[in-house]
């Protein structure tokens, strides 16, 4: 039996190709990150408030990207990376503002799937985590620092 429900907020979006990603780990003063640049058209993400029967409430932070390209030594060690790590991730959005996901606590990946054949070569991530707060809004002076 399922003890929580799930509500979800008018946050699920569609971001333009643009993901950055800080690789959580213990004891860096600077984590190393990652740009990406997913296929055109095949970036969103959500932001979920889950209630429990209890009245326990915390929000469910999802990202979904495809990234595209042949399936070579490069990609293998990007997906290895983006699967077996935590991340704090900040997206563009559709309407040019730009959101952390996964500030505390961080994302990981739900599901990692490579795929090939015909015109579709790549492979999709899906990095989710359950977190304490909504998606964070950046300020301009974190998004030049973000964008470096």
């Amino acid at each position: 039996e399922d003890s929580s429900n799930e509500e979800t907020m008018e946050l699920s979006q569609s971001v333009v190709p643009i993901i950055k990603l800080w690789r959580i780990t213990p004891g860096e003063l600077i984590p190393p990150s990652w740009k990406i640049e997913p296929a055109k058209n095949s970036t969103t993400f959500e932001d979920t408030l889950v209630v429990e029967d209890n009245g326990n409430k915390y929000r469910t932070h999802s990202l979904t990207f495809n990234i595209s390209g042949k399936y070579d030594a490069c990609l293998h060690r990007d997906l290895d990376n983006l699967a077996l790590g935590r991340y704090v991730a900040v997206v563009a959005t559709a309407d040019g503002s730009y959101l952390m996901l996964g500030r505390l606590g961080g994302l990981e990946a739900e599901t990692a799937t490579i795929s090939g054949g015909g015109d579709n070569n790549g492979m999709q991530i899906v990095l989710s985590g359950n977190v304490t707060e909504s998606s964070v809004p950046l300020s301009q002076t974190a998004i030049e620092v973000v964008l470096g």
